[in-house]
């Protein structure tokens, strides 16, 4: 993504927003934390103060919740240390209320568009490998963006 972003930024000129969601693969293989975490968050500020330099608002989104099985030395989920909930508390809300202070919470203490919560809550929607949503959950992704994200955006506004 940071590579591509420039080009992407240039593109798309005329958007105000730019939404994301990113790091799933990142955390994936150097968990658990804080395995891979000084690297991946200076990655993510990089892209966030782009997008913010190129004068458009980034909407970044809590990272998802992994129910990640115990393979080889990596142990599995829960309990959740072992998953992505450490990165996104330690990265992730940080870098969203420095970065996009309107997708941020300040009472719960954390980033509005919550894949994170809402994933947790309901497994289910998650697939066998722990990673990957069902077809549930693609809706459930889906609603979760236009609801979160879109509730932020429209705030105010006649649609």
């Amino acid at each position: 993504v940071l590579a591509a972003l420039p080009g992407f930024l240039k593109e798309h000129r005329h958007a105000r927003y730019v939404a994301i969601h990113i790091g799933g693969n990142n955390v994936s293989g150097a968990r658990p934390y804080p395995g891979g975490a000084e690297r991946l968050g200076r990655e993510l500020e990089q892209i966030l103060r782009q997008i913010r330099e190129a004068g458009k608002v980034p909407i970044f989104a809590r990272l998802t919740y992994r129910a990640y099985k115990a393979k080889g030395k990596k142990p599995g989920v829960p309990p959740e240390e072992n998953g992505s909930g450490p990165y996104v508390t330690q990265l992730y809300d940080p870098l969203i209320r420095k970065y996009c202070p309107e997708f941020y919470d300040s009472k719960a203490g954390r980033g509005i568009v919550d894949l994170y919560g809402y994933f947790k809550a309901h497994p289910e929607e998650i697939g066998g490998d722990g990673i990957h949503l069902r077809g549930t959950g693609y809706a459930s992704w889906r609603r979760l963006w236009a609801q979160q994200a879109g509730g932020c955006v429209y705030r105010g506004k006649t649609q």
